[in-house]
């Protein structure tokens, strides 16, 4: 066992991380943003018997490659059903590999200088950072994308050319162009250094072969399934119109600027400045850390350089920014100025703590929670005091060294998280998906809806489609009230619409989930 843990620290963090999130694989409702999105899909594709022209409610969906879809189709065949605890693995085992990968890069670094200790708080770091520990449990294929990254610029560090393509052809085949960021980070990377040589060794011959391989595998698919007009869309409107034109989550070129501090939560104030630090004093940097500086820099140019934007398209870079930490350390020793990176988000989880700790017990009264009952439960109590007292122990111990500091401070986040997720999940459900106010929908009653973010979803419950979503006509719903279904109309609807508020006056909601209201509008 002992061994295990010395040559495989990564795996032990992850198992923590694991049991302190267990509780929302086994008890959370597919969430209604793009998960519910992504099963119809698998369904659309499993019943139609088409695995490379995917659609969505009948419409052509070209958006994403289908490598992550045919994985939820695999899940869903072995489990006869959609299992969430089957399908968060798409996600926790591909973030189990990153953390592993960034350990094993780690200590072939600087060989026998990193005690167990330090590997053991980089892994800390890397797994509990902002979205990465938060899409460890979600059904998004930008974990596995982030792997095939992450094992891509590993197999450069490893001179493996054949390697690198492979796993570079992975990315862009799991979630599109941003699969690129090894060749563009391989790319800056040779330039700057000079070594044109060992660019043409890896982004050559080999990596024409493999791309050009995989693209006749995939569009060829796409274009016996589909034709000339599925393959344009995929190609031509799909990529122009996300990087150039920005059809959806359209922001400025600056909008990553403040949005990476975020994203590298708790820790970024020791993973940006410890970026920055790489490019310094490069004479003093070995190449490992120039590498994963590199990397970090080059894929959040990259990134901004599309117009479509959103704070999750960065999880890829969280690996890279987090484990040029230990090694600029390594060279610069525990500073006052690092130690203030540990001591301000450890004081600012103390406040988080004691401040949810004050509206648990009602010491504070936000009017707006009243809504949410389940806020002032118990469980929110005791997850608050943990991560003050977690946040406290950091803050102690952040002067001497930061491992110790760090599993405070992350231990503090996964107790309030599986406190949370073990007590109160069920009660959070209806405000996270669609499950419970589809068990509360009379079998074959005709379906109305009004103000649900994409109601066609809730065919993964109910096997059948929504009769008429009014989205936010409600001045046409509110003329012509259904007589033959239920419908389903978020509660906030009532309020902006004083008209509709008065023509559903007659009839009493004979049930209520989360922001849904329930009408039985039968005659």
């Amino acid at each position: 066992m002992k061994k295990i843990l010395h040559e495989h620290p990564a795996w032990l963090v992850m198992l923590a991380v694991f049991a302190a999130l267990a509780p929302m694989a086994f008890m959370r409702d597919f969430s209604a943003a793009n998960e519910l999105r992504y099963l119809s899909i698998a369904d659309e594709a499993i019943a139609s018997g088409h695995f490379f022209v995917m659609s969505d409610q009948g419409v052509p969906y070209a958006d994403k490659p289908p490598l992550y879809l045919w994985l939820v189709m695999l899940c869903r065949l072995i489990a006869g059903k959609h299992s969430m605890p089957l399908l968060c693995m798409l996600a926790f085992l591909p973030a189990c590999i990153i953390v592993d990968t960034m350990d094993r890069w780690l200590c072939k670094a600087l060989p026998g200088r990193f005690s167990l200790r330090e590997r053991l708080g980089a892994a800390t770091m890397l797994a509990t950072s902002g979205l990465f520990l938060e899409l460890c449990f979600f059904i998004r294929m930008d974990t596995l994308m982030a792997m095939f990254i992450v094992l891509a610029l590993y197999a450069f560090r490893e001179e493996k050319p054949w390697a690198f393509s492979v796993f570079t052809f992975l990315a862009v085949f799991t979630k599109g162009l941003a699969g690129l960021i090894p060749v563009f980070t391989v790319l800056v990377l040779c330039l700057v250094q000079r070594q044109g040589r060992r660019l043409r060794h890896f982004i050559g011959w080999r990596f024409l072969v493999v791309a050009l391989a995989g693209c006749l595998f995939w569009f060829g698919g796409i274009w016996i399934e589909g034709g000339t007009p599925y393959l344009r869309n995929l190609l031509v409107h799909q990529t122009y119109g996300r990087v150039v034109q920005a059809f959806d989550h359209q922001q400025p070129w600056w909008f990553f600027l403040p949005v990476i501090w975020e994203v590298i939560s708790p820790y970024s104030l020791l993973a940006i400045p410890a970026v920055v630090a790489s490019f310094l004093r490069p004479e003093k940097s070995t190449e490992d850390e120039r590498i994963l500086a590199i990397a970090m820099v080059a894929g959040f140019v990259l990134m901004s350089l599309s117009k479509s934007k959103l704070p999750i398209y960065l999880v890829p870079l969280i690996p890279f920014a987090v484990y040029t930490v230990p090694l600029v350390l390594k060279r610069s020793s525990w500073r006052p100025w690092w130690q203030w990176g540990l001591i301000i988000p450890a004081f600012l989880g103390i406040l988080l703590g004691l401040g949810t700790v004050a509206i648990a017990l009602r010491l504070v009264r936000i009017p707006a929670f009243d809504a949410y009952g389940f806020i002032y439960h118990p469980a929110v109590v005791a997850g608050g005091l943990l991560l003050a007292g977690g946040s406290l122990a950091a803050l102690l111990l952040a002067r001497r060294e930061w491992p110790r500091s760090v599993f405070c401070l992350a231990g503090g986040m996964l107790a309030l998280q599986f406190t949370i997720c073990l007590f109160l999940m069920r009660d959070l459900n209806p405000y996270v998906g669609y499950r419970d106010f589809c068990s509360k929908i009379p079998e074959d009653a005709k379906i109305y809806t009004a103000r649900v973010y994409r109601p066609s979803s809730i065919d993964v419950y109910l096997g059948r489609d929504v009769t008429r979503d009014y989205g936010r006509d409600y001045d046409e719903l509110a003329a012509e009230i259904p007589d033959d279904g239920i419908l389903v109309i978020r509660d906030k609807a009532l309020q902006e619409s004083p008209s509709l508020a008065e023509a559903l006056a007659p009839y009493t909601p004979y049930a209520q989930s989360g922001v849904f209201l329930l009408y039985d509008l039968r005659r």
